[in-house]
Order: C-alpha cells, then structure tokens, then sequence
C-alpha cells in the first residue's frame, strides 16, 4: 500500500514539474516577444549558427553539461531581441555577447558536482576563470570586457535566467514513455523487459541527438523566425522548447521498429502528452502542422552514421547486430 503511494506521488511530482516548465516557457517567449518587436541584426541571421559551433567546442574543451549550450545561446537572443542598441551591433560587440552569455550560463546552471537538468553521470570539471575565457578570445576581449558584458546581459533581461531549454523538455518527456510504476509493467509485461530498457536507452540518445540538430538549425529559434534566404520576423511562427522536444522524440519514436517499441506504448505516450499538455493551453499533437514541418527539417539534418559513432558504444553496436529486433530499421 505505501508502495503504491509512493508510485502514485513520484508519478504526480513528474507530471507537476512538466506542468511548471511549460509555465516558465510560455513566461520567457510571451514577456520576450511582447516587450518589443524588433527585427533581430542581421549578422546574427548569418553568423548564429557559428556561435552555437563556438559553443559546442568550448563546452567539449572545459567538460561542461552540453545543455548549457540552448540556455547559453537563449541569452544571446532575448538580448539581441530586448536590446535597444542590438541593431546597430558591431561584429566584436556581437562576440562579445556571446562569451558573456556562456560565462554567465555555466555559472548559473552548471555545478561543479552535477549536471543541470540530465544529472548525467559524468562530473563537470571546475568552473574556468574569467581569464581563460578571454584566453579563448584569441585576445580581443580582456576579462574586464567580459565583466562589463555580463552585466549588461543581466540588465537587459531584467535577471531572467531561468529558460527551459529544449534538452530540459526531452529529459522529462522521455519519461512518460513507457511504464511509468511497477503496476503498468505488471498489466502489460512486454512492454518490460532487460531489452526493453536497452531500447529505451537508443530512444533516449535518439531523441538527445535530434533535439541538439534542432536547436543549432538556425531556422528554430523560440523568439523569432530565421531562415538562410534572411527573412525574419518576430510574427512569423516560431518554435518553442517543448515544441522542438516533442517533436525530437516523435522523430526517435519512428525510427525505432515496431517489435522493439510496441504499439500501446507509442500511443500511450501521445495521450500523455495530449493531456498533460491541454491542461497548460499547450495541445502537442503529431498532426500539428508546424510539429510536422519541424520533424522534416530535423530529419533532413539526420546523419545516422554521425549519431551510431556519437551515442553507442561499440558493445551495444555488436549487441544490436546480434537480435532480430535491431531498434532502428
């Protein structure tokens, strides 16, 4: 019986925390967007995608939690958004944003113990100094710059530093895939099983490795719309962090067969989400229009080569190779 309750509460707190991260979302775009429609500059259309590589190597060089890499680049543009001078931003002052907003992402969301949001089993290494960073500049900007940036970035988004990055989403909708207590994997005994788990695990690291391809597409942005040809508007649809999550894991969801993921807990996931979602003014439905474009942009970016040498191991490759359930056709 307290079993049972237990099950019964943690199942609650999840669906409660999901509940709490589309609220902040909805905050962070509505208050972003609505304070003022600006155009976002130009260079940053051409050059963002570049900075989410600058991110990316300087995360892989100092050991840090890869999910700062959204919260970082979200800094950059709500700045850029918010910023009454972003229009008119030079080339080293757009940089400059760039590192501040790292420096700032790490100190807030990245602990020397533990990893933000997937509490990944891996140790960040120690936070480096404002010198190393500037160190990383190649000289253009002394620490003092970097100082001077950091808290202009804080002004300018009036110290709202909490956004919920696409990464954060995925983690927490993994979740509701599947069994979620001991009772469900008793009234459906497929859908648990050592197998299982390990299909799972692909479906994890599948949905990880789509959502990272979204959010460095320089198309998905939650604030405002660009695409290659420079056409960019703050009216134009955009897609939010719960929006990219969903989808990512729709995208893994399809490409694992169907021996290896039943049908029942494909579907039960829709519903969950469905419902869970429905309660916040949020309905995310695969049929959604703007959910089925994103999986095609997404899925054009897909390079499962580059995702079987990133996500496995070499054991679970050969393990694979061993079954006639192989999780992705």
């Amino acid at each position: 019986m307290n079993d049972t309750r237990l099950q019964i509460n943690d199942n609650e707190i999840l669906l409660d925390q999901i509940r709490s991260l589309l609220h902040r979302e909805s905050l962070y775009i509505k208050s972003s967007i609505g304070a003022k429609s600006r155009r976002p500059p130009l260079q940053h259309i051409r050059y963002r995608h570049k900075i989410f590589e600058w991110f990316y190597k300087t995360v892989g060089h100092f050991q840090y939690d890869r999910e700062v890499v959204p919260i970082s680049m979200d800094y950059v543009d709500r700045f850029l958004l918010l910023h009454p001078g972003a229009d008119d931003i030079s080339s080293r002052t757009y940089q400059l944003v760039a590192v501040a907003s790292l420096y700032l992402a790490v100190k807030i969301h990245i602990r020397s113990d533990s990893h933000s949001c997937s509490q990944a089993d891996i140790p960040s290494r120690r936070h480096a100094s404002l010198q190393e960073y500037a160190d990383l500049s190649s000289g253009q900007f002394s620490p003092r710059d970097i100082l001077s940036m950091e808290l202009c970035v804080l002004g300018t988004l009036e110290w709202k530093m909490n956004p919920v990055s696409p990464i954060c989403f995925t983690h927490h909708f993994l979740k509701l895939v599947g069994p979620i207590n001991k009772d469900e994997a008793i009234d459906n005994p497929s859908d648990y099983s050592i197998e299982m788990d390990l299909n799972m695990e692909v479906l994890h690291e599948l949905s990880l490795h789509f959502t990272e391809r979204a959010i460095s597409l320089p198309e998905i942005t939650p604030y405002y719309y660009l695409d290659s040809c420079g056409i960019d508007s703050v009216d134009c649809f955009t897609f939010s962090p719960s929006t990219v999550a969903f989808a990512s894991i729709l995208l893994g969801i399809e490409a694992i067969s169907s021996t290896a993921l039943s049908s029942h807990i494909r579907e039960q996931f829709l519903q969950r989400c469905l419902k869970l979602t429905s309660q916040s003014g949020l309905i995310l439905h695969p049929n959604r229009k703007d959910i089925q474009e994103l999986k095609v942009m997404i899925k054009n970016s897909f390079r499962p080569d580059a995702f079987l040498n990133q996500a496995t191991t070499r054991n679970e490759q050969d393990f694979y190779k061993d079954k006639s359930i192989y999780p992705i056709p």
